[in-house]
């Protein structure tokens, strides 16, 4: 068997859970490389570019970038922020597939997205502790969150 069979029966056997962590980890593979890159070649503009799919807590500015209540989640602010997120994403995703099917897993885990950005958004324009700054949300902690939840509300007793 070659390698690229071997990679494409992995890919067609991979549960949603892996094939959500492969997606996060190449989008993170991704930006850290163009980063680098960017840097090398002393070419200015990433931050530029990498704003395009960060959250803006800015609903101005967010109503020009409507496709950042869910890209942000694909980016991670460091490799532990990631690797944090994907590891209970992974755990709590074999206990959830247990209970629940694959396409209930992405609704929890988009709608967490969702509802995390909107949750943050709300709150950074809401509070007065956070008035006259400008800030980003990055991280799929808030869809992780929600799929862990969603064990946790299943089988509450659970060890």
């Amino acid at each position: 068997m070659r390698a690229s069979d071997k990679i494409r029966y992995k890919i067609n056997t991979a549960t949603v859970t892996e094939k959500l962590i492969a997606i996060n980890v190449l989008v993170f593979l991704f930006f850290g490389i163009l980063n680098t890159v960017f840097s090398l070649f002393k070419i200015s503009g990433f931050t530029a570019f990498y704003d395009w799919f960060v959250l803006p807590s800015d609903p101005a500015e967010f109503i020009l970038k409507p496709w950042t209540i869910i890209s942000y989640s694909f980016l991670h602010g460091g490799i532990w922020h990631l690797a944090s997120n994907m590891l209970i994403l992974y755990f709590s995703g074999i206990y959830f597939l247990n209970f629940f099917s694959p396409k209930r897993l992405l609704n929890y885990y988009f709608l967490g997205v969702i509802i995390g950005g909107l949750v943050f958004m709300l709150s950074y324009n809401l509070f007065p502790a956070f008035s006259g700054g400008k800030s980003y949300l990055v991280g799929a902690s808030a869809g992780v969150m929600a799929v862990l939840i969603g064990v946790a509300t299943q089988a509450p007793n659970m060890y």
